[in-house]
């Protein structure tokens, strides 16, 4: 850890802000003075989810006070789930006490917790050190996080308000779980309903949460417990998600390097490499924040996108350049389409933070549609791949590679000269690479001059289709 003062409470927070902790007793309240099962309510709380009313109770068995979170909708948790959140007897994550229905719809009993919320310090103007954070903060988020993930739980809105302190104030509680279902491998496929955009992945714009998710949010948390506000706060909410999928975070000159690094492993955009735990590229989770920990920040993986190495998995390969991805879609053309027509080479750029190429895909993506058959979309397939890869100099296609377009003439020249033409495969393909343009673009986007080349190849062609000479012009 630090050689700087730990701070070991949240005492000195606290005592900066006018901590009330009356509840107003003139908020309308249908339910003021029901006893319901064990728990009388006093009072219907200010700052309701979107999803439930909350209620400050007593329990009459033991004089605690609870909060009775009411969802406003029937069926709105499922029991497997509440089941499993009250299973969980872990100090970073707030206890289910008991859960029940009124009239079909759904309530679950919580803890109450004096001190508030986090998101009631920042907007009292308080912020967090960087050795705040270490002490008071990651630590108690990390493990609750894990704890729910192994359960196969998504908490799904993670952001100060729903990080409660502690009484003791030694440690962070999390409350307000996304529980819509639990699964065996982390994902959950929701609808947005009640998600908070600017704490959002962007993954979860298509209705996709992860664990990786959770760990987003905790990534923008931090940056706004340590500068008082979001990354993209000033960004219009209906374009947010989008926004935050394609533009970097914007760290002020005096911010931490240590706290940049963390937060940008947290945010990494990329997720379609989370499963392959030696990739650097790829979002953080708990034992990269574990290690950051245990570092005192000097552990480091994915820094930033201008450092980040090239790495795309395509057919469960991992592949470090884009010269060496392109040669396989190009080896593997029906493949290769493929992976294009689905929209993934431009989602997969664009996750890498190569937003120029994730473009051009999208406008050939576009144009796919208008092809009349294979010969077209071959074409525009060919076109797309080396007008992306600039730097890869060799032509190949459907299994065939050349170093150059001369280098391709004279083997095909060779086969049918040496080998009788034995090689069917590289004969026809002067038929496809001329009919196609391939050797045409090829040499547009490489700069090339090999037109004589070319004219040397389509007159060899011919003679052998024609079958009228087997007189070849040496290149």
């Amino acid at each position: 850890m630090s050689d700087k003062t730990i701070i070991n409470t949240f005492g000195d927070k606290l005592k900066t802000v006018i901590n009330n902790n009356d509840i107003d007793n003139n908020i309308p309240n249908l339910l003021s003075h029901t006893l319901l099962n064990r728990y009388q309510i006093e009072n219907k709380l200010t700052g309701n989810s979107g999803e439930a009313d909350l209620y400050l109770a007593t329990d009459i068995k033991t004089s605690n006070k609870v909060i009775i979170k009411l969802y406003r909708r029937k069926n709105a948790v499922k029991n497997e789930v509440l089941e499993k959140l009250s299973s969980i007897d872990n100090k970073y994550i707030a206890k289910i006490i008991a859960y029940d229905n009124i009239e079909e719809y759904p309530f679950i009993v919580l803890p109450y917790y004096k001190n508030g919320n986090l998101n009631n310090l920042i907007i009292n103007g308080v912020k967090f050190s960087l050795d705040e954070l270490k002490t008071l903060i990651i630590p108690s988020v990390n493990e609750a996080l894990k704890t729910i993930h192994d359960l196969g739980i998504i908490h799904k809105d993670l952001k100060p308000s729903n990080m409660m302190i502690s009484d003791d104030e030694s440690h962070i509680i999390l409350i307000d779980f996304g529980i819509s279902s639990v699964v065996s491998d982390n994902t959950v496929v929701i609808t947005q309903t009640g998600k908070s955009p600017f704490y959002s992945a962007p993954e979860t714009t298509t209705g996709l949460f992860l664990a990786e998710s959770d760990y987003y949010s905790f990534g923008i948390t931090l940056y706004e417990l340590f500068t008082g506000y979001t990354p993209f706060q000033n960004v219009n909410i209906d374009d947010i998600s989008k926004y935050a999928m394609i533009q970097k975070i914007p760290f002020p000159k005096d911010f931490p390097s240590e706290l940049k690094n963390l937060i940008l492993g947290l945010t990494f955009k990329d997720i379609s490499n989370r499963n392959i735990k030696d990739n650097p590229n790829r979002r953080w989770t708990y034992n990269e924040l574990e290690n950051w920990i245990k570092t005192d920040g000097k552990f480091v993986l994915n820094t930033s996108e201008d450092q980040k190495q090239f790495l795309y998995v395509y057919n469960l390969k991992k592949y470090t350049s884009i010269e060496s991805l392109v040669e396989q879609l190009l080896s593997n053309p029906k493949e290769g389409k493929k992976e294009f027509a689905r929209g993934l080479l431009s989602k997969k750029f664009r996750q890498n933070g190569y937003e120029e190429i994730a473009r051009t895909c999208e406008d050939a993506e576009f144009s796919l549609p208008n092809c009349k058959n294979d010969k077209e979309s071959d074409t525009l397939f060919f076109n797309l791949i080396y007008t992306i890869a600039p730097n890869y100099k060799k032509l190949c296609w459907d299994g065939l590679v050349f170093n150059s377009i001369k280098d391709y003439g004279n083997k095909l020249l060779e086969e049918v000269i040496l080998n009788n033409g034995e090689n069917k495969k590289l004969i026809n393909s002067a038929s496809e690479f001329l009919e196609n343009s391939f050797l045409s673009i090829y040499s547009r986007l490489n700069k090339s001059t090999n037109d004589i080349y070319k004219k040397i190849i389509d007159i060899n062609y011919k003679l052998l289709q024609e079958k009228k000479s087997m007189l070849f012009i040496r290149l």
